[in-house]
């Protein structure tokens, strides 16, 4: 099971930045070289560029034109060494597949007059015009290159994750690209194009109906069981929610009766949410069982779910006809909250023949709605993973039962959903709102 959910810090950044980079925290002090912005070298407390053990350096090379990115980080290293007695550099993607990168170990067996020899992890990357390299180490006893010497653990998680976390920014769906005050609402908010807006017009009239049926079957359960109304062990058979607006509608606790025929139980809730023992139904009408059929057409299907719990939707298709069954996983932990493992299914109008069949997201995917709002103004959600160009009516509905705002990145932008209401962000690089 895949989860992700992420509080991020503000963000300085506006503009998807051609490379990503965080560096390890025990950085703490930084020297700047030149003037590119990108340029740095930092160590730990204490040290410097006169007296280091441990280092990381990041660099912009230009004028690169379409050198590999082998070639060139060969050419780097030996720049780079030589200051060494002999040194040696290590492809440690040699005879991969599919490489977009270039990442290598760099060993310095002893810097000239020194008994100081130095071990260091280098990624390189390119973007545009640049080619963006990171070099990570730190100083060890002189070695050979059949006498290596071991380091720490920590140490050396330290150098390789420090040199592995720099990114090329193809899309804003990689999370280290994001720009921090889109995601943070400090950017115009900008208009979405037709179609998206056609999409937006869709995740909320159905964000809205999955919302007051998940509202229904939640509290009307809740209700059922104070009334001591649940159905006999090996009897139940799920449950229909229908709404007529706002907080109002009928609860359906089905059950089978005499012969395994469907039955229920009602109960309905009023524009306030308060809710009475409604009608028992000896058999359903026409317009439950109908219903209960697309869903029970839909449950035969695999569906890749999150949570061992299951919430059920049935909503009318769009064309008045069919029908869109959702398959959603239910949280079982306080305030954690699905919007990766649910399921839309496109069931056919006589209710017998599923159409088709769209996941939420591309892996299991929550947040945690008290760390939301804990978080205030300065905290933020950004979801990836979504399969649509838009917020979907999952956002929607969660954002409404959990009151929290949410932060969705898509390949078409930077979108915050509040409730019923989905805005864009600009990421372009313009002037911050105060």
């Amino acid at each position: 099971m895949l989860f992700f959910a992420l509080l991020l810090p503000a963000i300085s950044a506006l503009a998807m930045t051609p490379v990503a980079w965080v560096k390890d925290p025990s950085y703490e002090v930084t020297e700047p070289v030149g003037n590119d912005g990108f340029s740095e070298n930092s160590y730990p407390a204490g040290q410097s560029s006169k007296n280091w053990t441990d280092r990381v350096m990041a660099r912009r090379l230009e004028n690169t034109g379409s050198k590999p990115l082998n070639e060139l980080m060969q050419a780097t290293q030996s720049e780079y060494s030589k200051d060494c007695e002999s040194s040696r550099s290590i492809d440690l993607q040699e005879g991969q597949k599919f490489v977009v990168d270039a990442l290598y170990a760099w060993l310095c067996f002893r810097e000239n007059g020194t008994d100081k020899g130095r071990i260091e992890f280098v990624k390189m990357v390119r973007k545009g015009d640049y080619v963006y390299f990171v070099v990570a180490g730190g100083r060890t006893p002189a070695f050979s290159a059949d006498r290596i010497p071991k380091q720490p653990e920590a140490r050396q998680n330290i150098w390789v994750s420090s040199s592995a976390r720099l990114v090329a920014c193809n899309k804003l769906t990689q999370i280290q690209c994001v720009p921090g005050e889109a995601i943070f609402a400090r950017t115009p908010v900008i208009q979405p194009t037709p179609a998206e807006q056609s999409e937006i017009a869709l995740s909320i009239s159905r964000g809205r109906e999955l919302y007051r049926q998940d509202h229904l079957a939640w509290h009307g359960s809740d209700f059922a069981v104070a009334k001591n109304m649940v159905p006999k062990e090996g009897k139940g058979m799920g449950f229909l929610a229908v709404s007529e607006g706002g907080l109002a509608g009928t609860f359906y606790l089905i059950s089978a009766g005499k012969d395994g025929k469907a039955e229920a139980d009602s109960f309905h809730a009023d524009e306030s949410g308060k809710f009475t023992v409604g009608a028992h139904l000896d058999s359903l009408p026409e317009s439950l069982a109908i219903k209960l059929k697309a869903r029970d057409t839909a449950a035969k299907e695999r569906i890749s779910m999150c949570s061992d719990a299951l919430n059920t939707a049935v909503l009318q298709h769009e064309n008045g006809k069919d029908w869109w069954v959702y398959m959603m996983s239910a949280t079982k932990t306080y305030e954690q909250v699905w919007i990766g493992g649910h399921a839309r299914i496109h069931v056919s109008a006589d209710g017998g023949k599923v159409i088709s069949l769209e996941p939420s997201t591309n892996a299991c995917l929550s947040f945690n709605a008290t760390q939301i709002r804990s978080a205030g103004k300065n905290g933020a959600n950004p979801m990836t993973q979504i399969l649509t160009a838009v917020p979907s009516e999952y956002h929607v509905m969660q954002s409404l039962t959990h009151a929290v705002p949410l932060v969705v990145v898509t390949d078409a932008g930077v979108w915050r959903v509040t409730g019923d209401k989905i805005e864009k962000f600009s990421v372009d690089d313009v002037k911050a709102k105060k």
